[in-house]
């Protein structure tokens, strides 16, 4: 077989494969999403850990737990923080044999429909956001941290402007498919250029939203400043603004 021959099976091998993700992100970012109550007895105990965790940190229960009809499925425990600022939910993602078990908080900022989520799950961060949202990753970090992390994050966009609203119970579901409309919509203005990101931030392992959102490059244009100083500081990192 001549270079030619290896050089061109190659080149369909990969056209093969960004047609077949380029399918999969966008069966995985539904228009409409069912969501459904589930049972309190597909609930494992990594979820129930995490459900007492938050508790703790001052969340309830909203409602029932859900199951989220996606191609990969998810149970979920949706929680609200008591003072209304946040939402927070811990979730099972079923993708064949596999499972994983995540914790995102999330905030609602004042105006448009955008916010900000502090997630541990590192899968986050392969598709770009709307602008004017905000995503912090934290992998395997505890609810405990997470929530940390994400009080310094509405702190940081409280200086710069950026506050968040109070939320309701019944806000969850709807503000739950939005988000999937809003990823959707991002991800359709230039679907082979999103899935070539996609592909490189897996096989890389890399993401621009991994680490706090003062220490992010596009957080901080979105906001206004173009030039920042990152520092850690044992766990409370943050960030020196420059205008």
């Amino acid at each position: 077989m001549s270079w030619i021959e290896v050089t061109a099976a190659s080149v369909g091998c990969a056209g093969f494969v960004m047609f077949a993700l380029k399918n999969s992100i966008r069966a995985g970012l539904p228009t409409s999403v069912r969501i459904d109550d589930a049972d309190e007895g597909v609930i494992p105990p990594a979820m129930r850990e995490h459900v007492r965790a938050l508790e703790a940190l001052g969340f309830a229960r909203s409602g029932p737990a859900r199951t989220v009809h996606l191609p990969q499925t998810a149970i979920m425990v949706p929680m609200r923080r008591l003072d209304g600022t946040a939402f927070a939910a811990t979730y099972r993602i079923l993708a064949g044999q596999q499972t994983r078990t995540v914790c995102d908080v999330v905030s609602i900022l004042e105006g448009p429909s955008h916010g900000l989520t502090t997630t541990m799950d590192i899968g986050a961060g392969c598709l770009d956001l709307a602008d004017g949202s905000f995503l912090q990753i934290f992998r395997n970090a505890s609810p405990d941290e997470l929530w940390h992390r994400h009080t310094l994050g509405l702190r940081f966009l409280k200086e710069h402007g950026r506050r968040a609203r109070h939320v309701t119970d019944d806000e969850f579901d709807d503000l739950l498919a939005a988000s999937f409309r809003q990823f959707r919509e991002v991800f359709e203005r230039a679907p082979w250029r999103k899935t070539l990101i996609a592909l490189g931030r897996v096989l890389f392992k890399r993401s621009p939203y991994r680490g706090p959102i003062a220490a992010q490059k596009r957080a901080l244009e979105s906001v206004g400043n173009k030039t920042f100083v990152y520092e850690a500081a044992g766990s409370n990192p943050r960030a020196k603004i420059k205008s």
